[in-house]
């Protein structure tokens, strides 16, 4: 592959990176973070906020949409936050502090976020089980938010109603051959998008593979869901309260539950492309123009180059019109 061009890649699911971390960061080092991804050949992204205290997550939110504004031309745009949590199982929580899940209920989500910031809110991850008669959910789409499921032990009977999934096969039931759940119906049907963390640790290359033969491609979105230790050199950080130690590219707390990732897309499509996994046409599909489908959103006029051994050498970034 000589230099070629593709649409910017788009990241719904990023905690950080650089030493940023979404949930306790200033406007400031937001807008530093997105001067730096163009590089990764980012063109959008979505800071994902998790579990935390309530004030907190509305802290942020307000620092978050306050650097949106901000942002120049050439920047790595922010399309939206996505919430990841509160309103998960407690039983799926992952590293996600248990003291400080709720309820997934309308009265909840307004604590957190106050009308005057509902509109930065894009995605919303919440464990569907828990939510009675799909109160939150009704109401978040009603907002034109994008519910997915995760962190959760659904049995999938939500999923006609809820169209995407979070980082698909973590924090969610096993597949079981007799009993079906969220994880097996989401895998079969093709009116539902799949988050994956595609960094051969989040998922073993075979059960990747599994997932490419099955699943329509165009409802396959990649997401890095990398920390504020990816790209910083930093080998132990505080995230969600607890420890978390980076070891050949892995983020576990001193359990050993995973914390997340330390790749971002541009080294995710390059991972998958050389083993032979993809094509990179279908990197750039999974990464770029199914993430846009998802959210119902337009392509933008965004485009990045990339050189022969899958390196982004330049992007060219507009400002989004939302």
């Amino acid at each position: 592959m000589n230099k070629t061009k593709t649409p910017a890649l788009f990241d719904r699911h990023i905690h950080g990176g650089y030493g940023v971390d979404f949930n306790n960061c200033s406007s400031d080092d937001v807008e530093k973070l997105c001067s730096i991804l163009p590089k990764h050949g980012l063109g959008a992204i979505c800071p994902t906020v998790m579990t935390d205290d309530k004030e907190q997550i509305t802290n942020q939110i307000d620092i978050i949409s306050k650097a949106r504004k901000k942002l120049k031309k050439g920047d790595t745009q922010i399309f939206g936050i996505h919430l990841e949590g509160p309103f998960i199982n407690p039983q799926k929580k992952g590293i996600h502090p248990e003291d400080k899940i709720l309820k997934p209920t309308v009265k909840n989500f307004q604590k957190i976020v106050p009308p005057s910031l509902e509109s930065e809110i894009k995605i919303v991850t919440l464990a569907p089980e828990l939510d009675e008669n799909l109160e939150l959910t009704k109401y978040l789409k009603s907002k034109n938010i994008t519910v997915s499921a995760g962190h959760t032990m659904s049995d999938g009977k939500e999923l006609d109603q809820i169209k995407e999934v979070t980082h698909f096969f973590n924090a969610m039931p096993a597949l079981h051959h007799r009993n079906l759940n969220i994880t097996s119906k989401s895998l079969m049907d093709n009116n539902i998008f799949l988050e994956v963390i595609a960094d051969n640790f989040h998922i073993a290359s075979d059960m990747l593979k599994m997932i490419l033969k099955l699943k329509s491609k165009e409802k396959i979105i990649f997401i890095s869901d990398a920390l504020s230790a990816a790209y910083s050199n930093q080998e132990k950080i505080i995230f969600a309260g607890e420890e978390i130690y980076i070891k050949e590219n892995t983020a576990r707390d001193k359990e050993g539950t995973i914390a997340g990732a330390t790749k971002y897309l541009d080294e995710i499509i390059r991972l998958n492309t050389k083993t032979g996994l993809i094509s990179f046409d279908e990197g750039i599909q999974f990464c770029s123009q199914n993430v846009y489908k998802s959210l119902g959103a337009d392509m933008p006029e965004t485009y990045i180059e990339w050189d022969k051994d899958c390196f982004v050498t330049s992007a060219h970034i507009n400002s989004l019109n939302l």
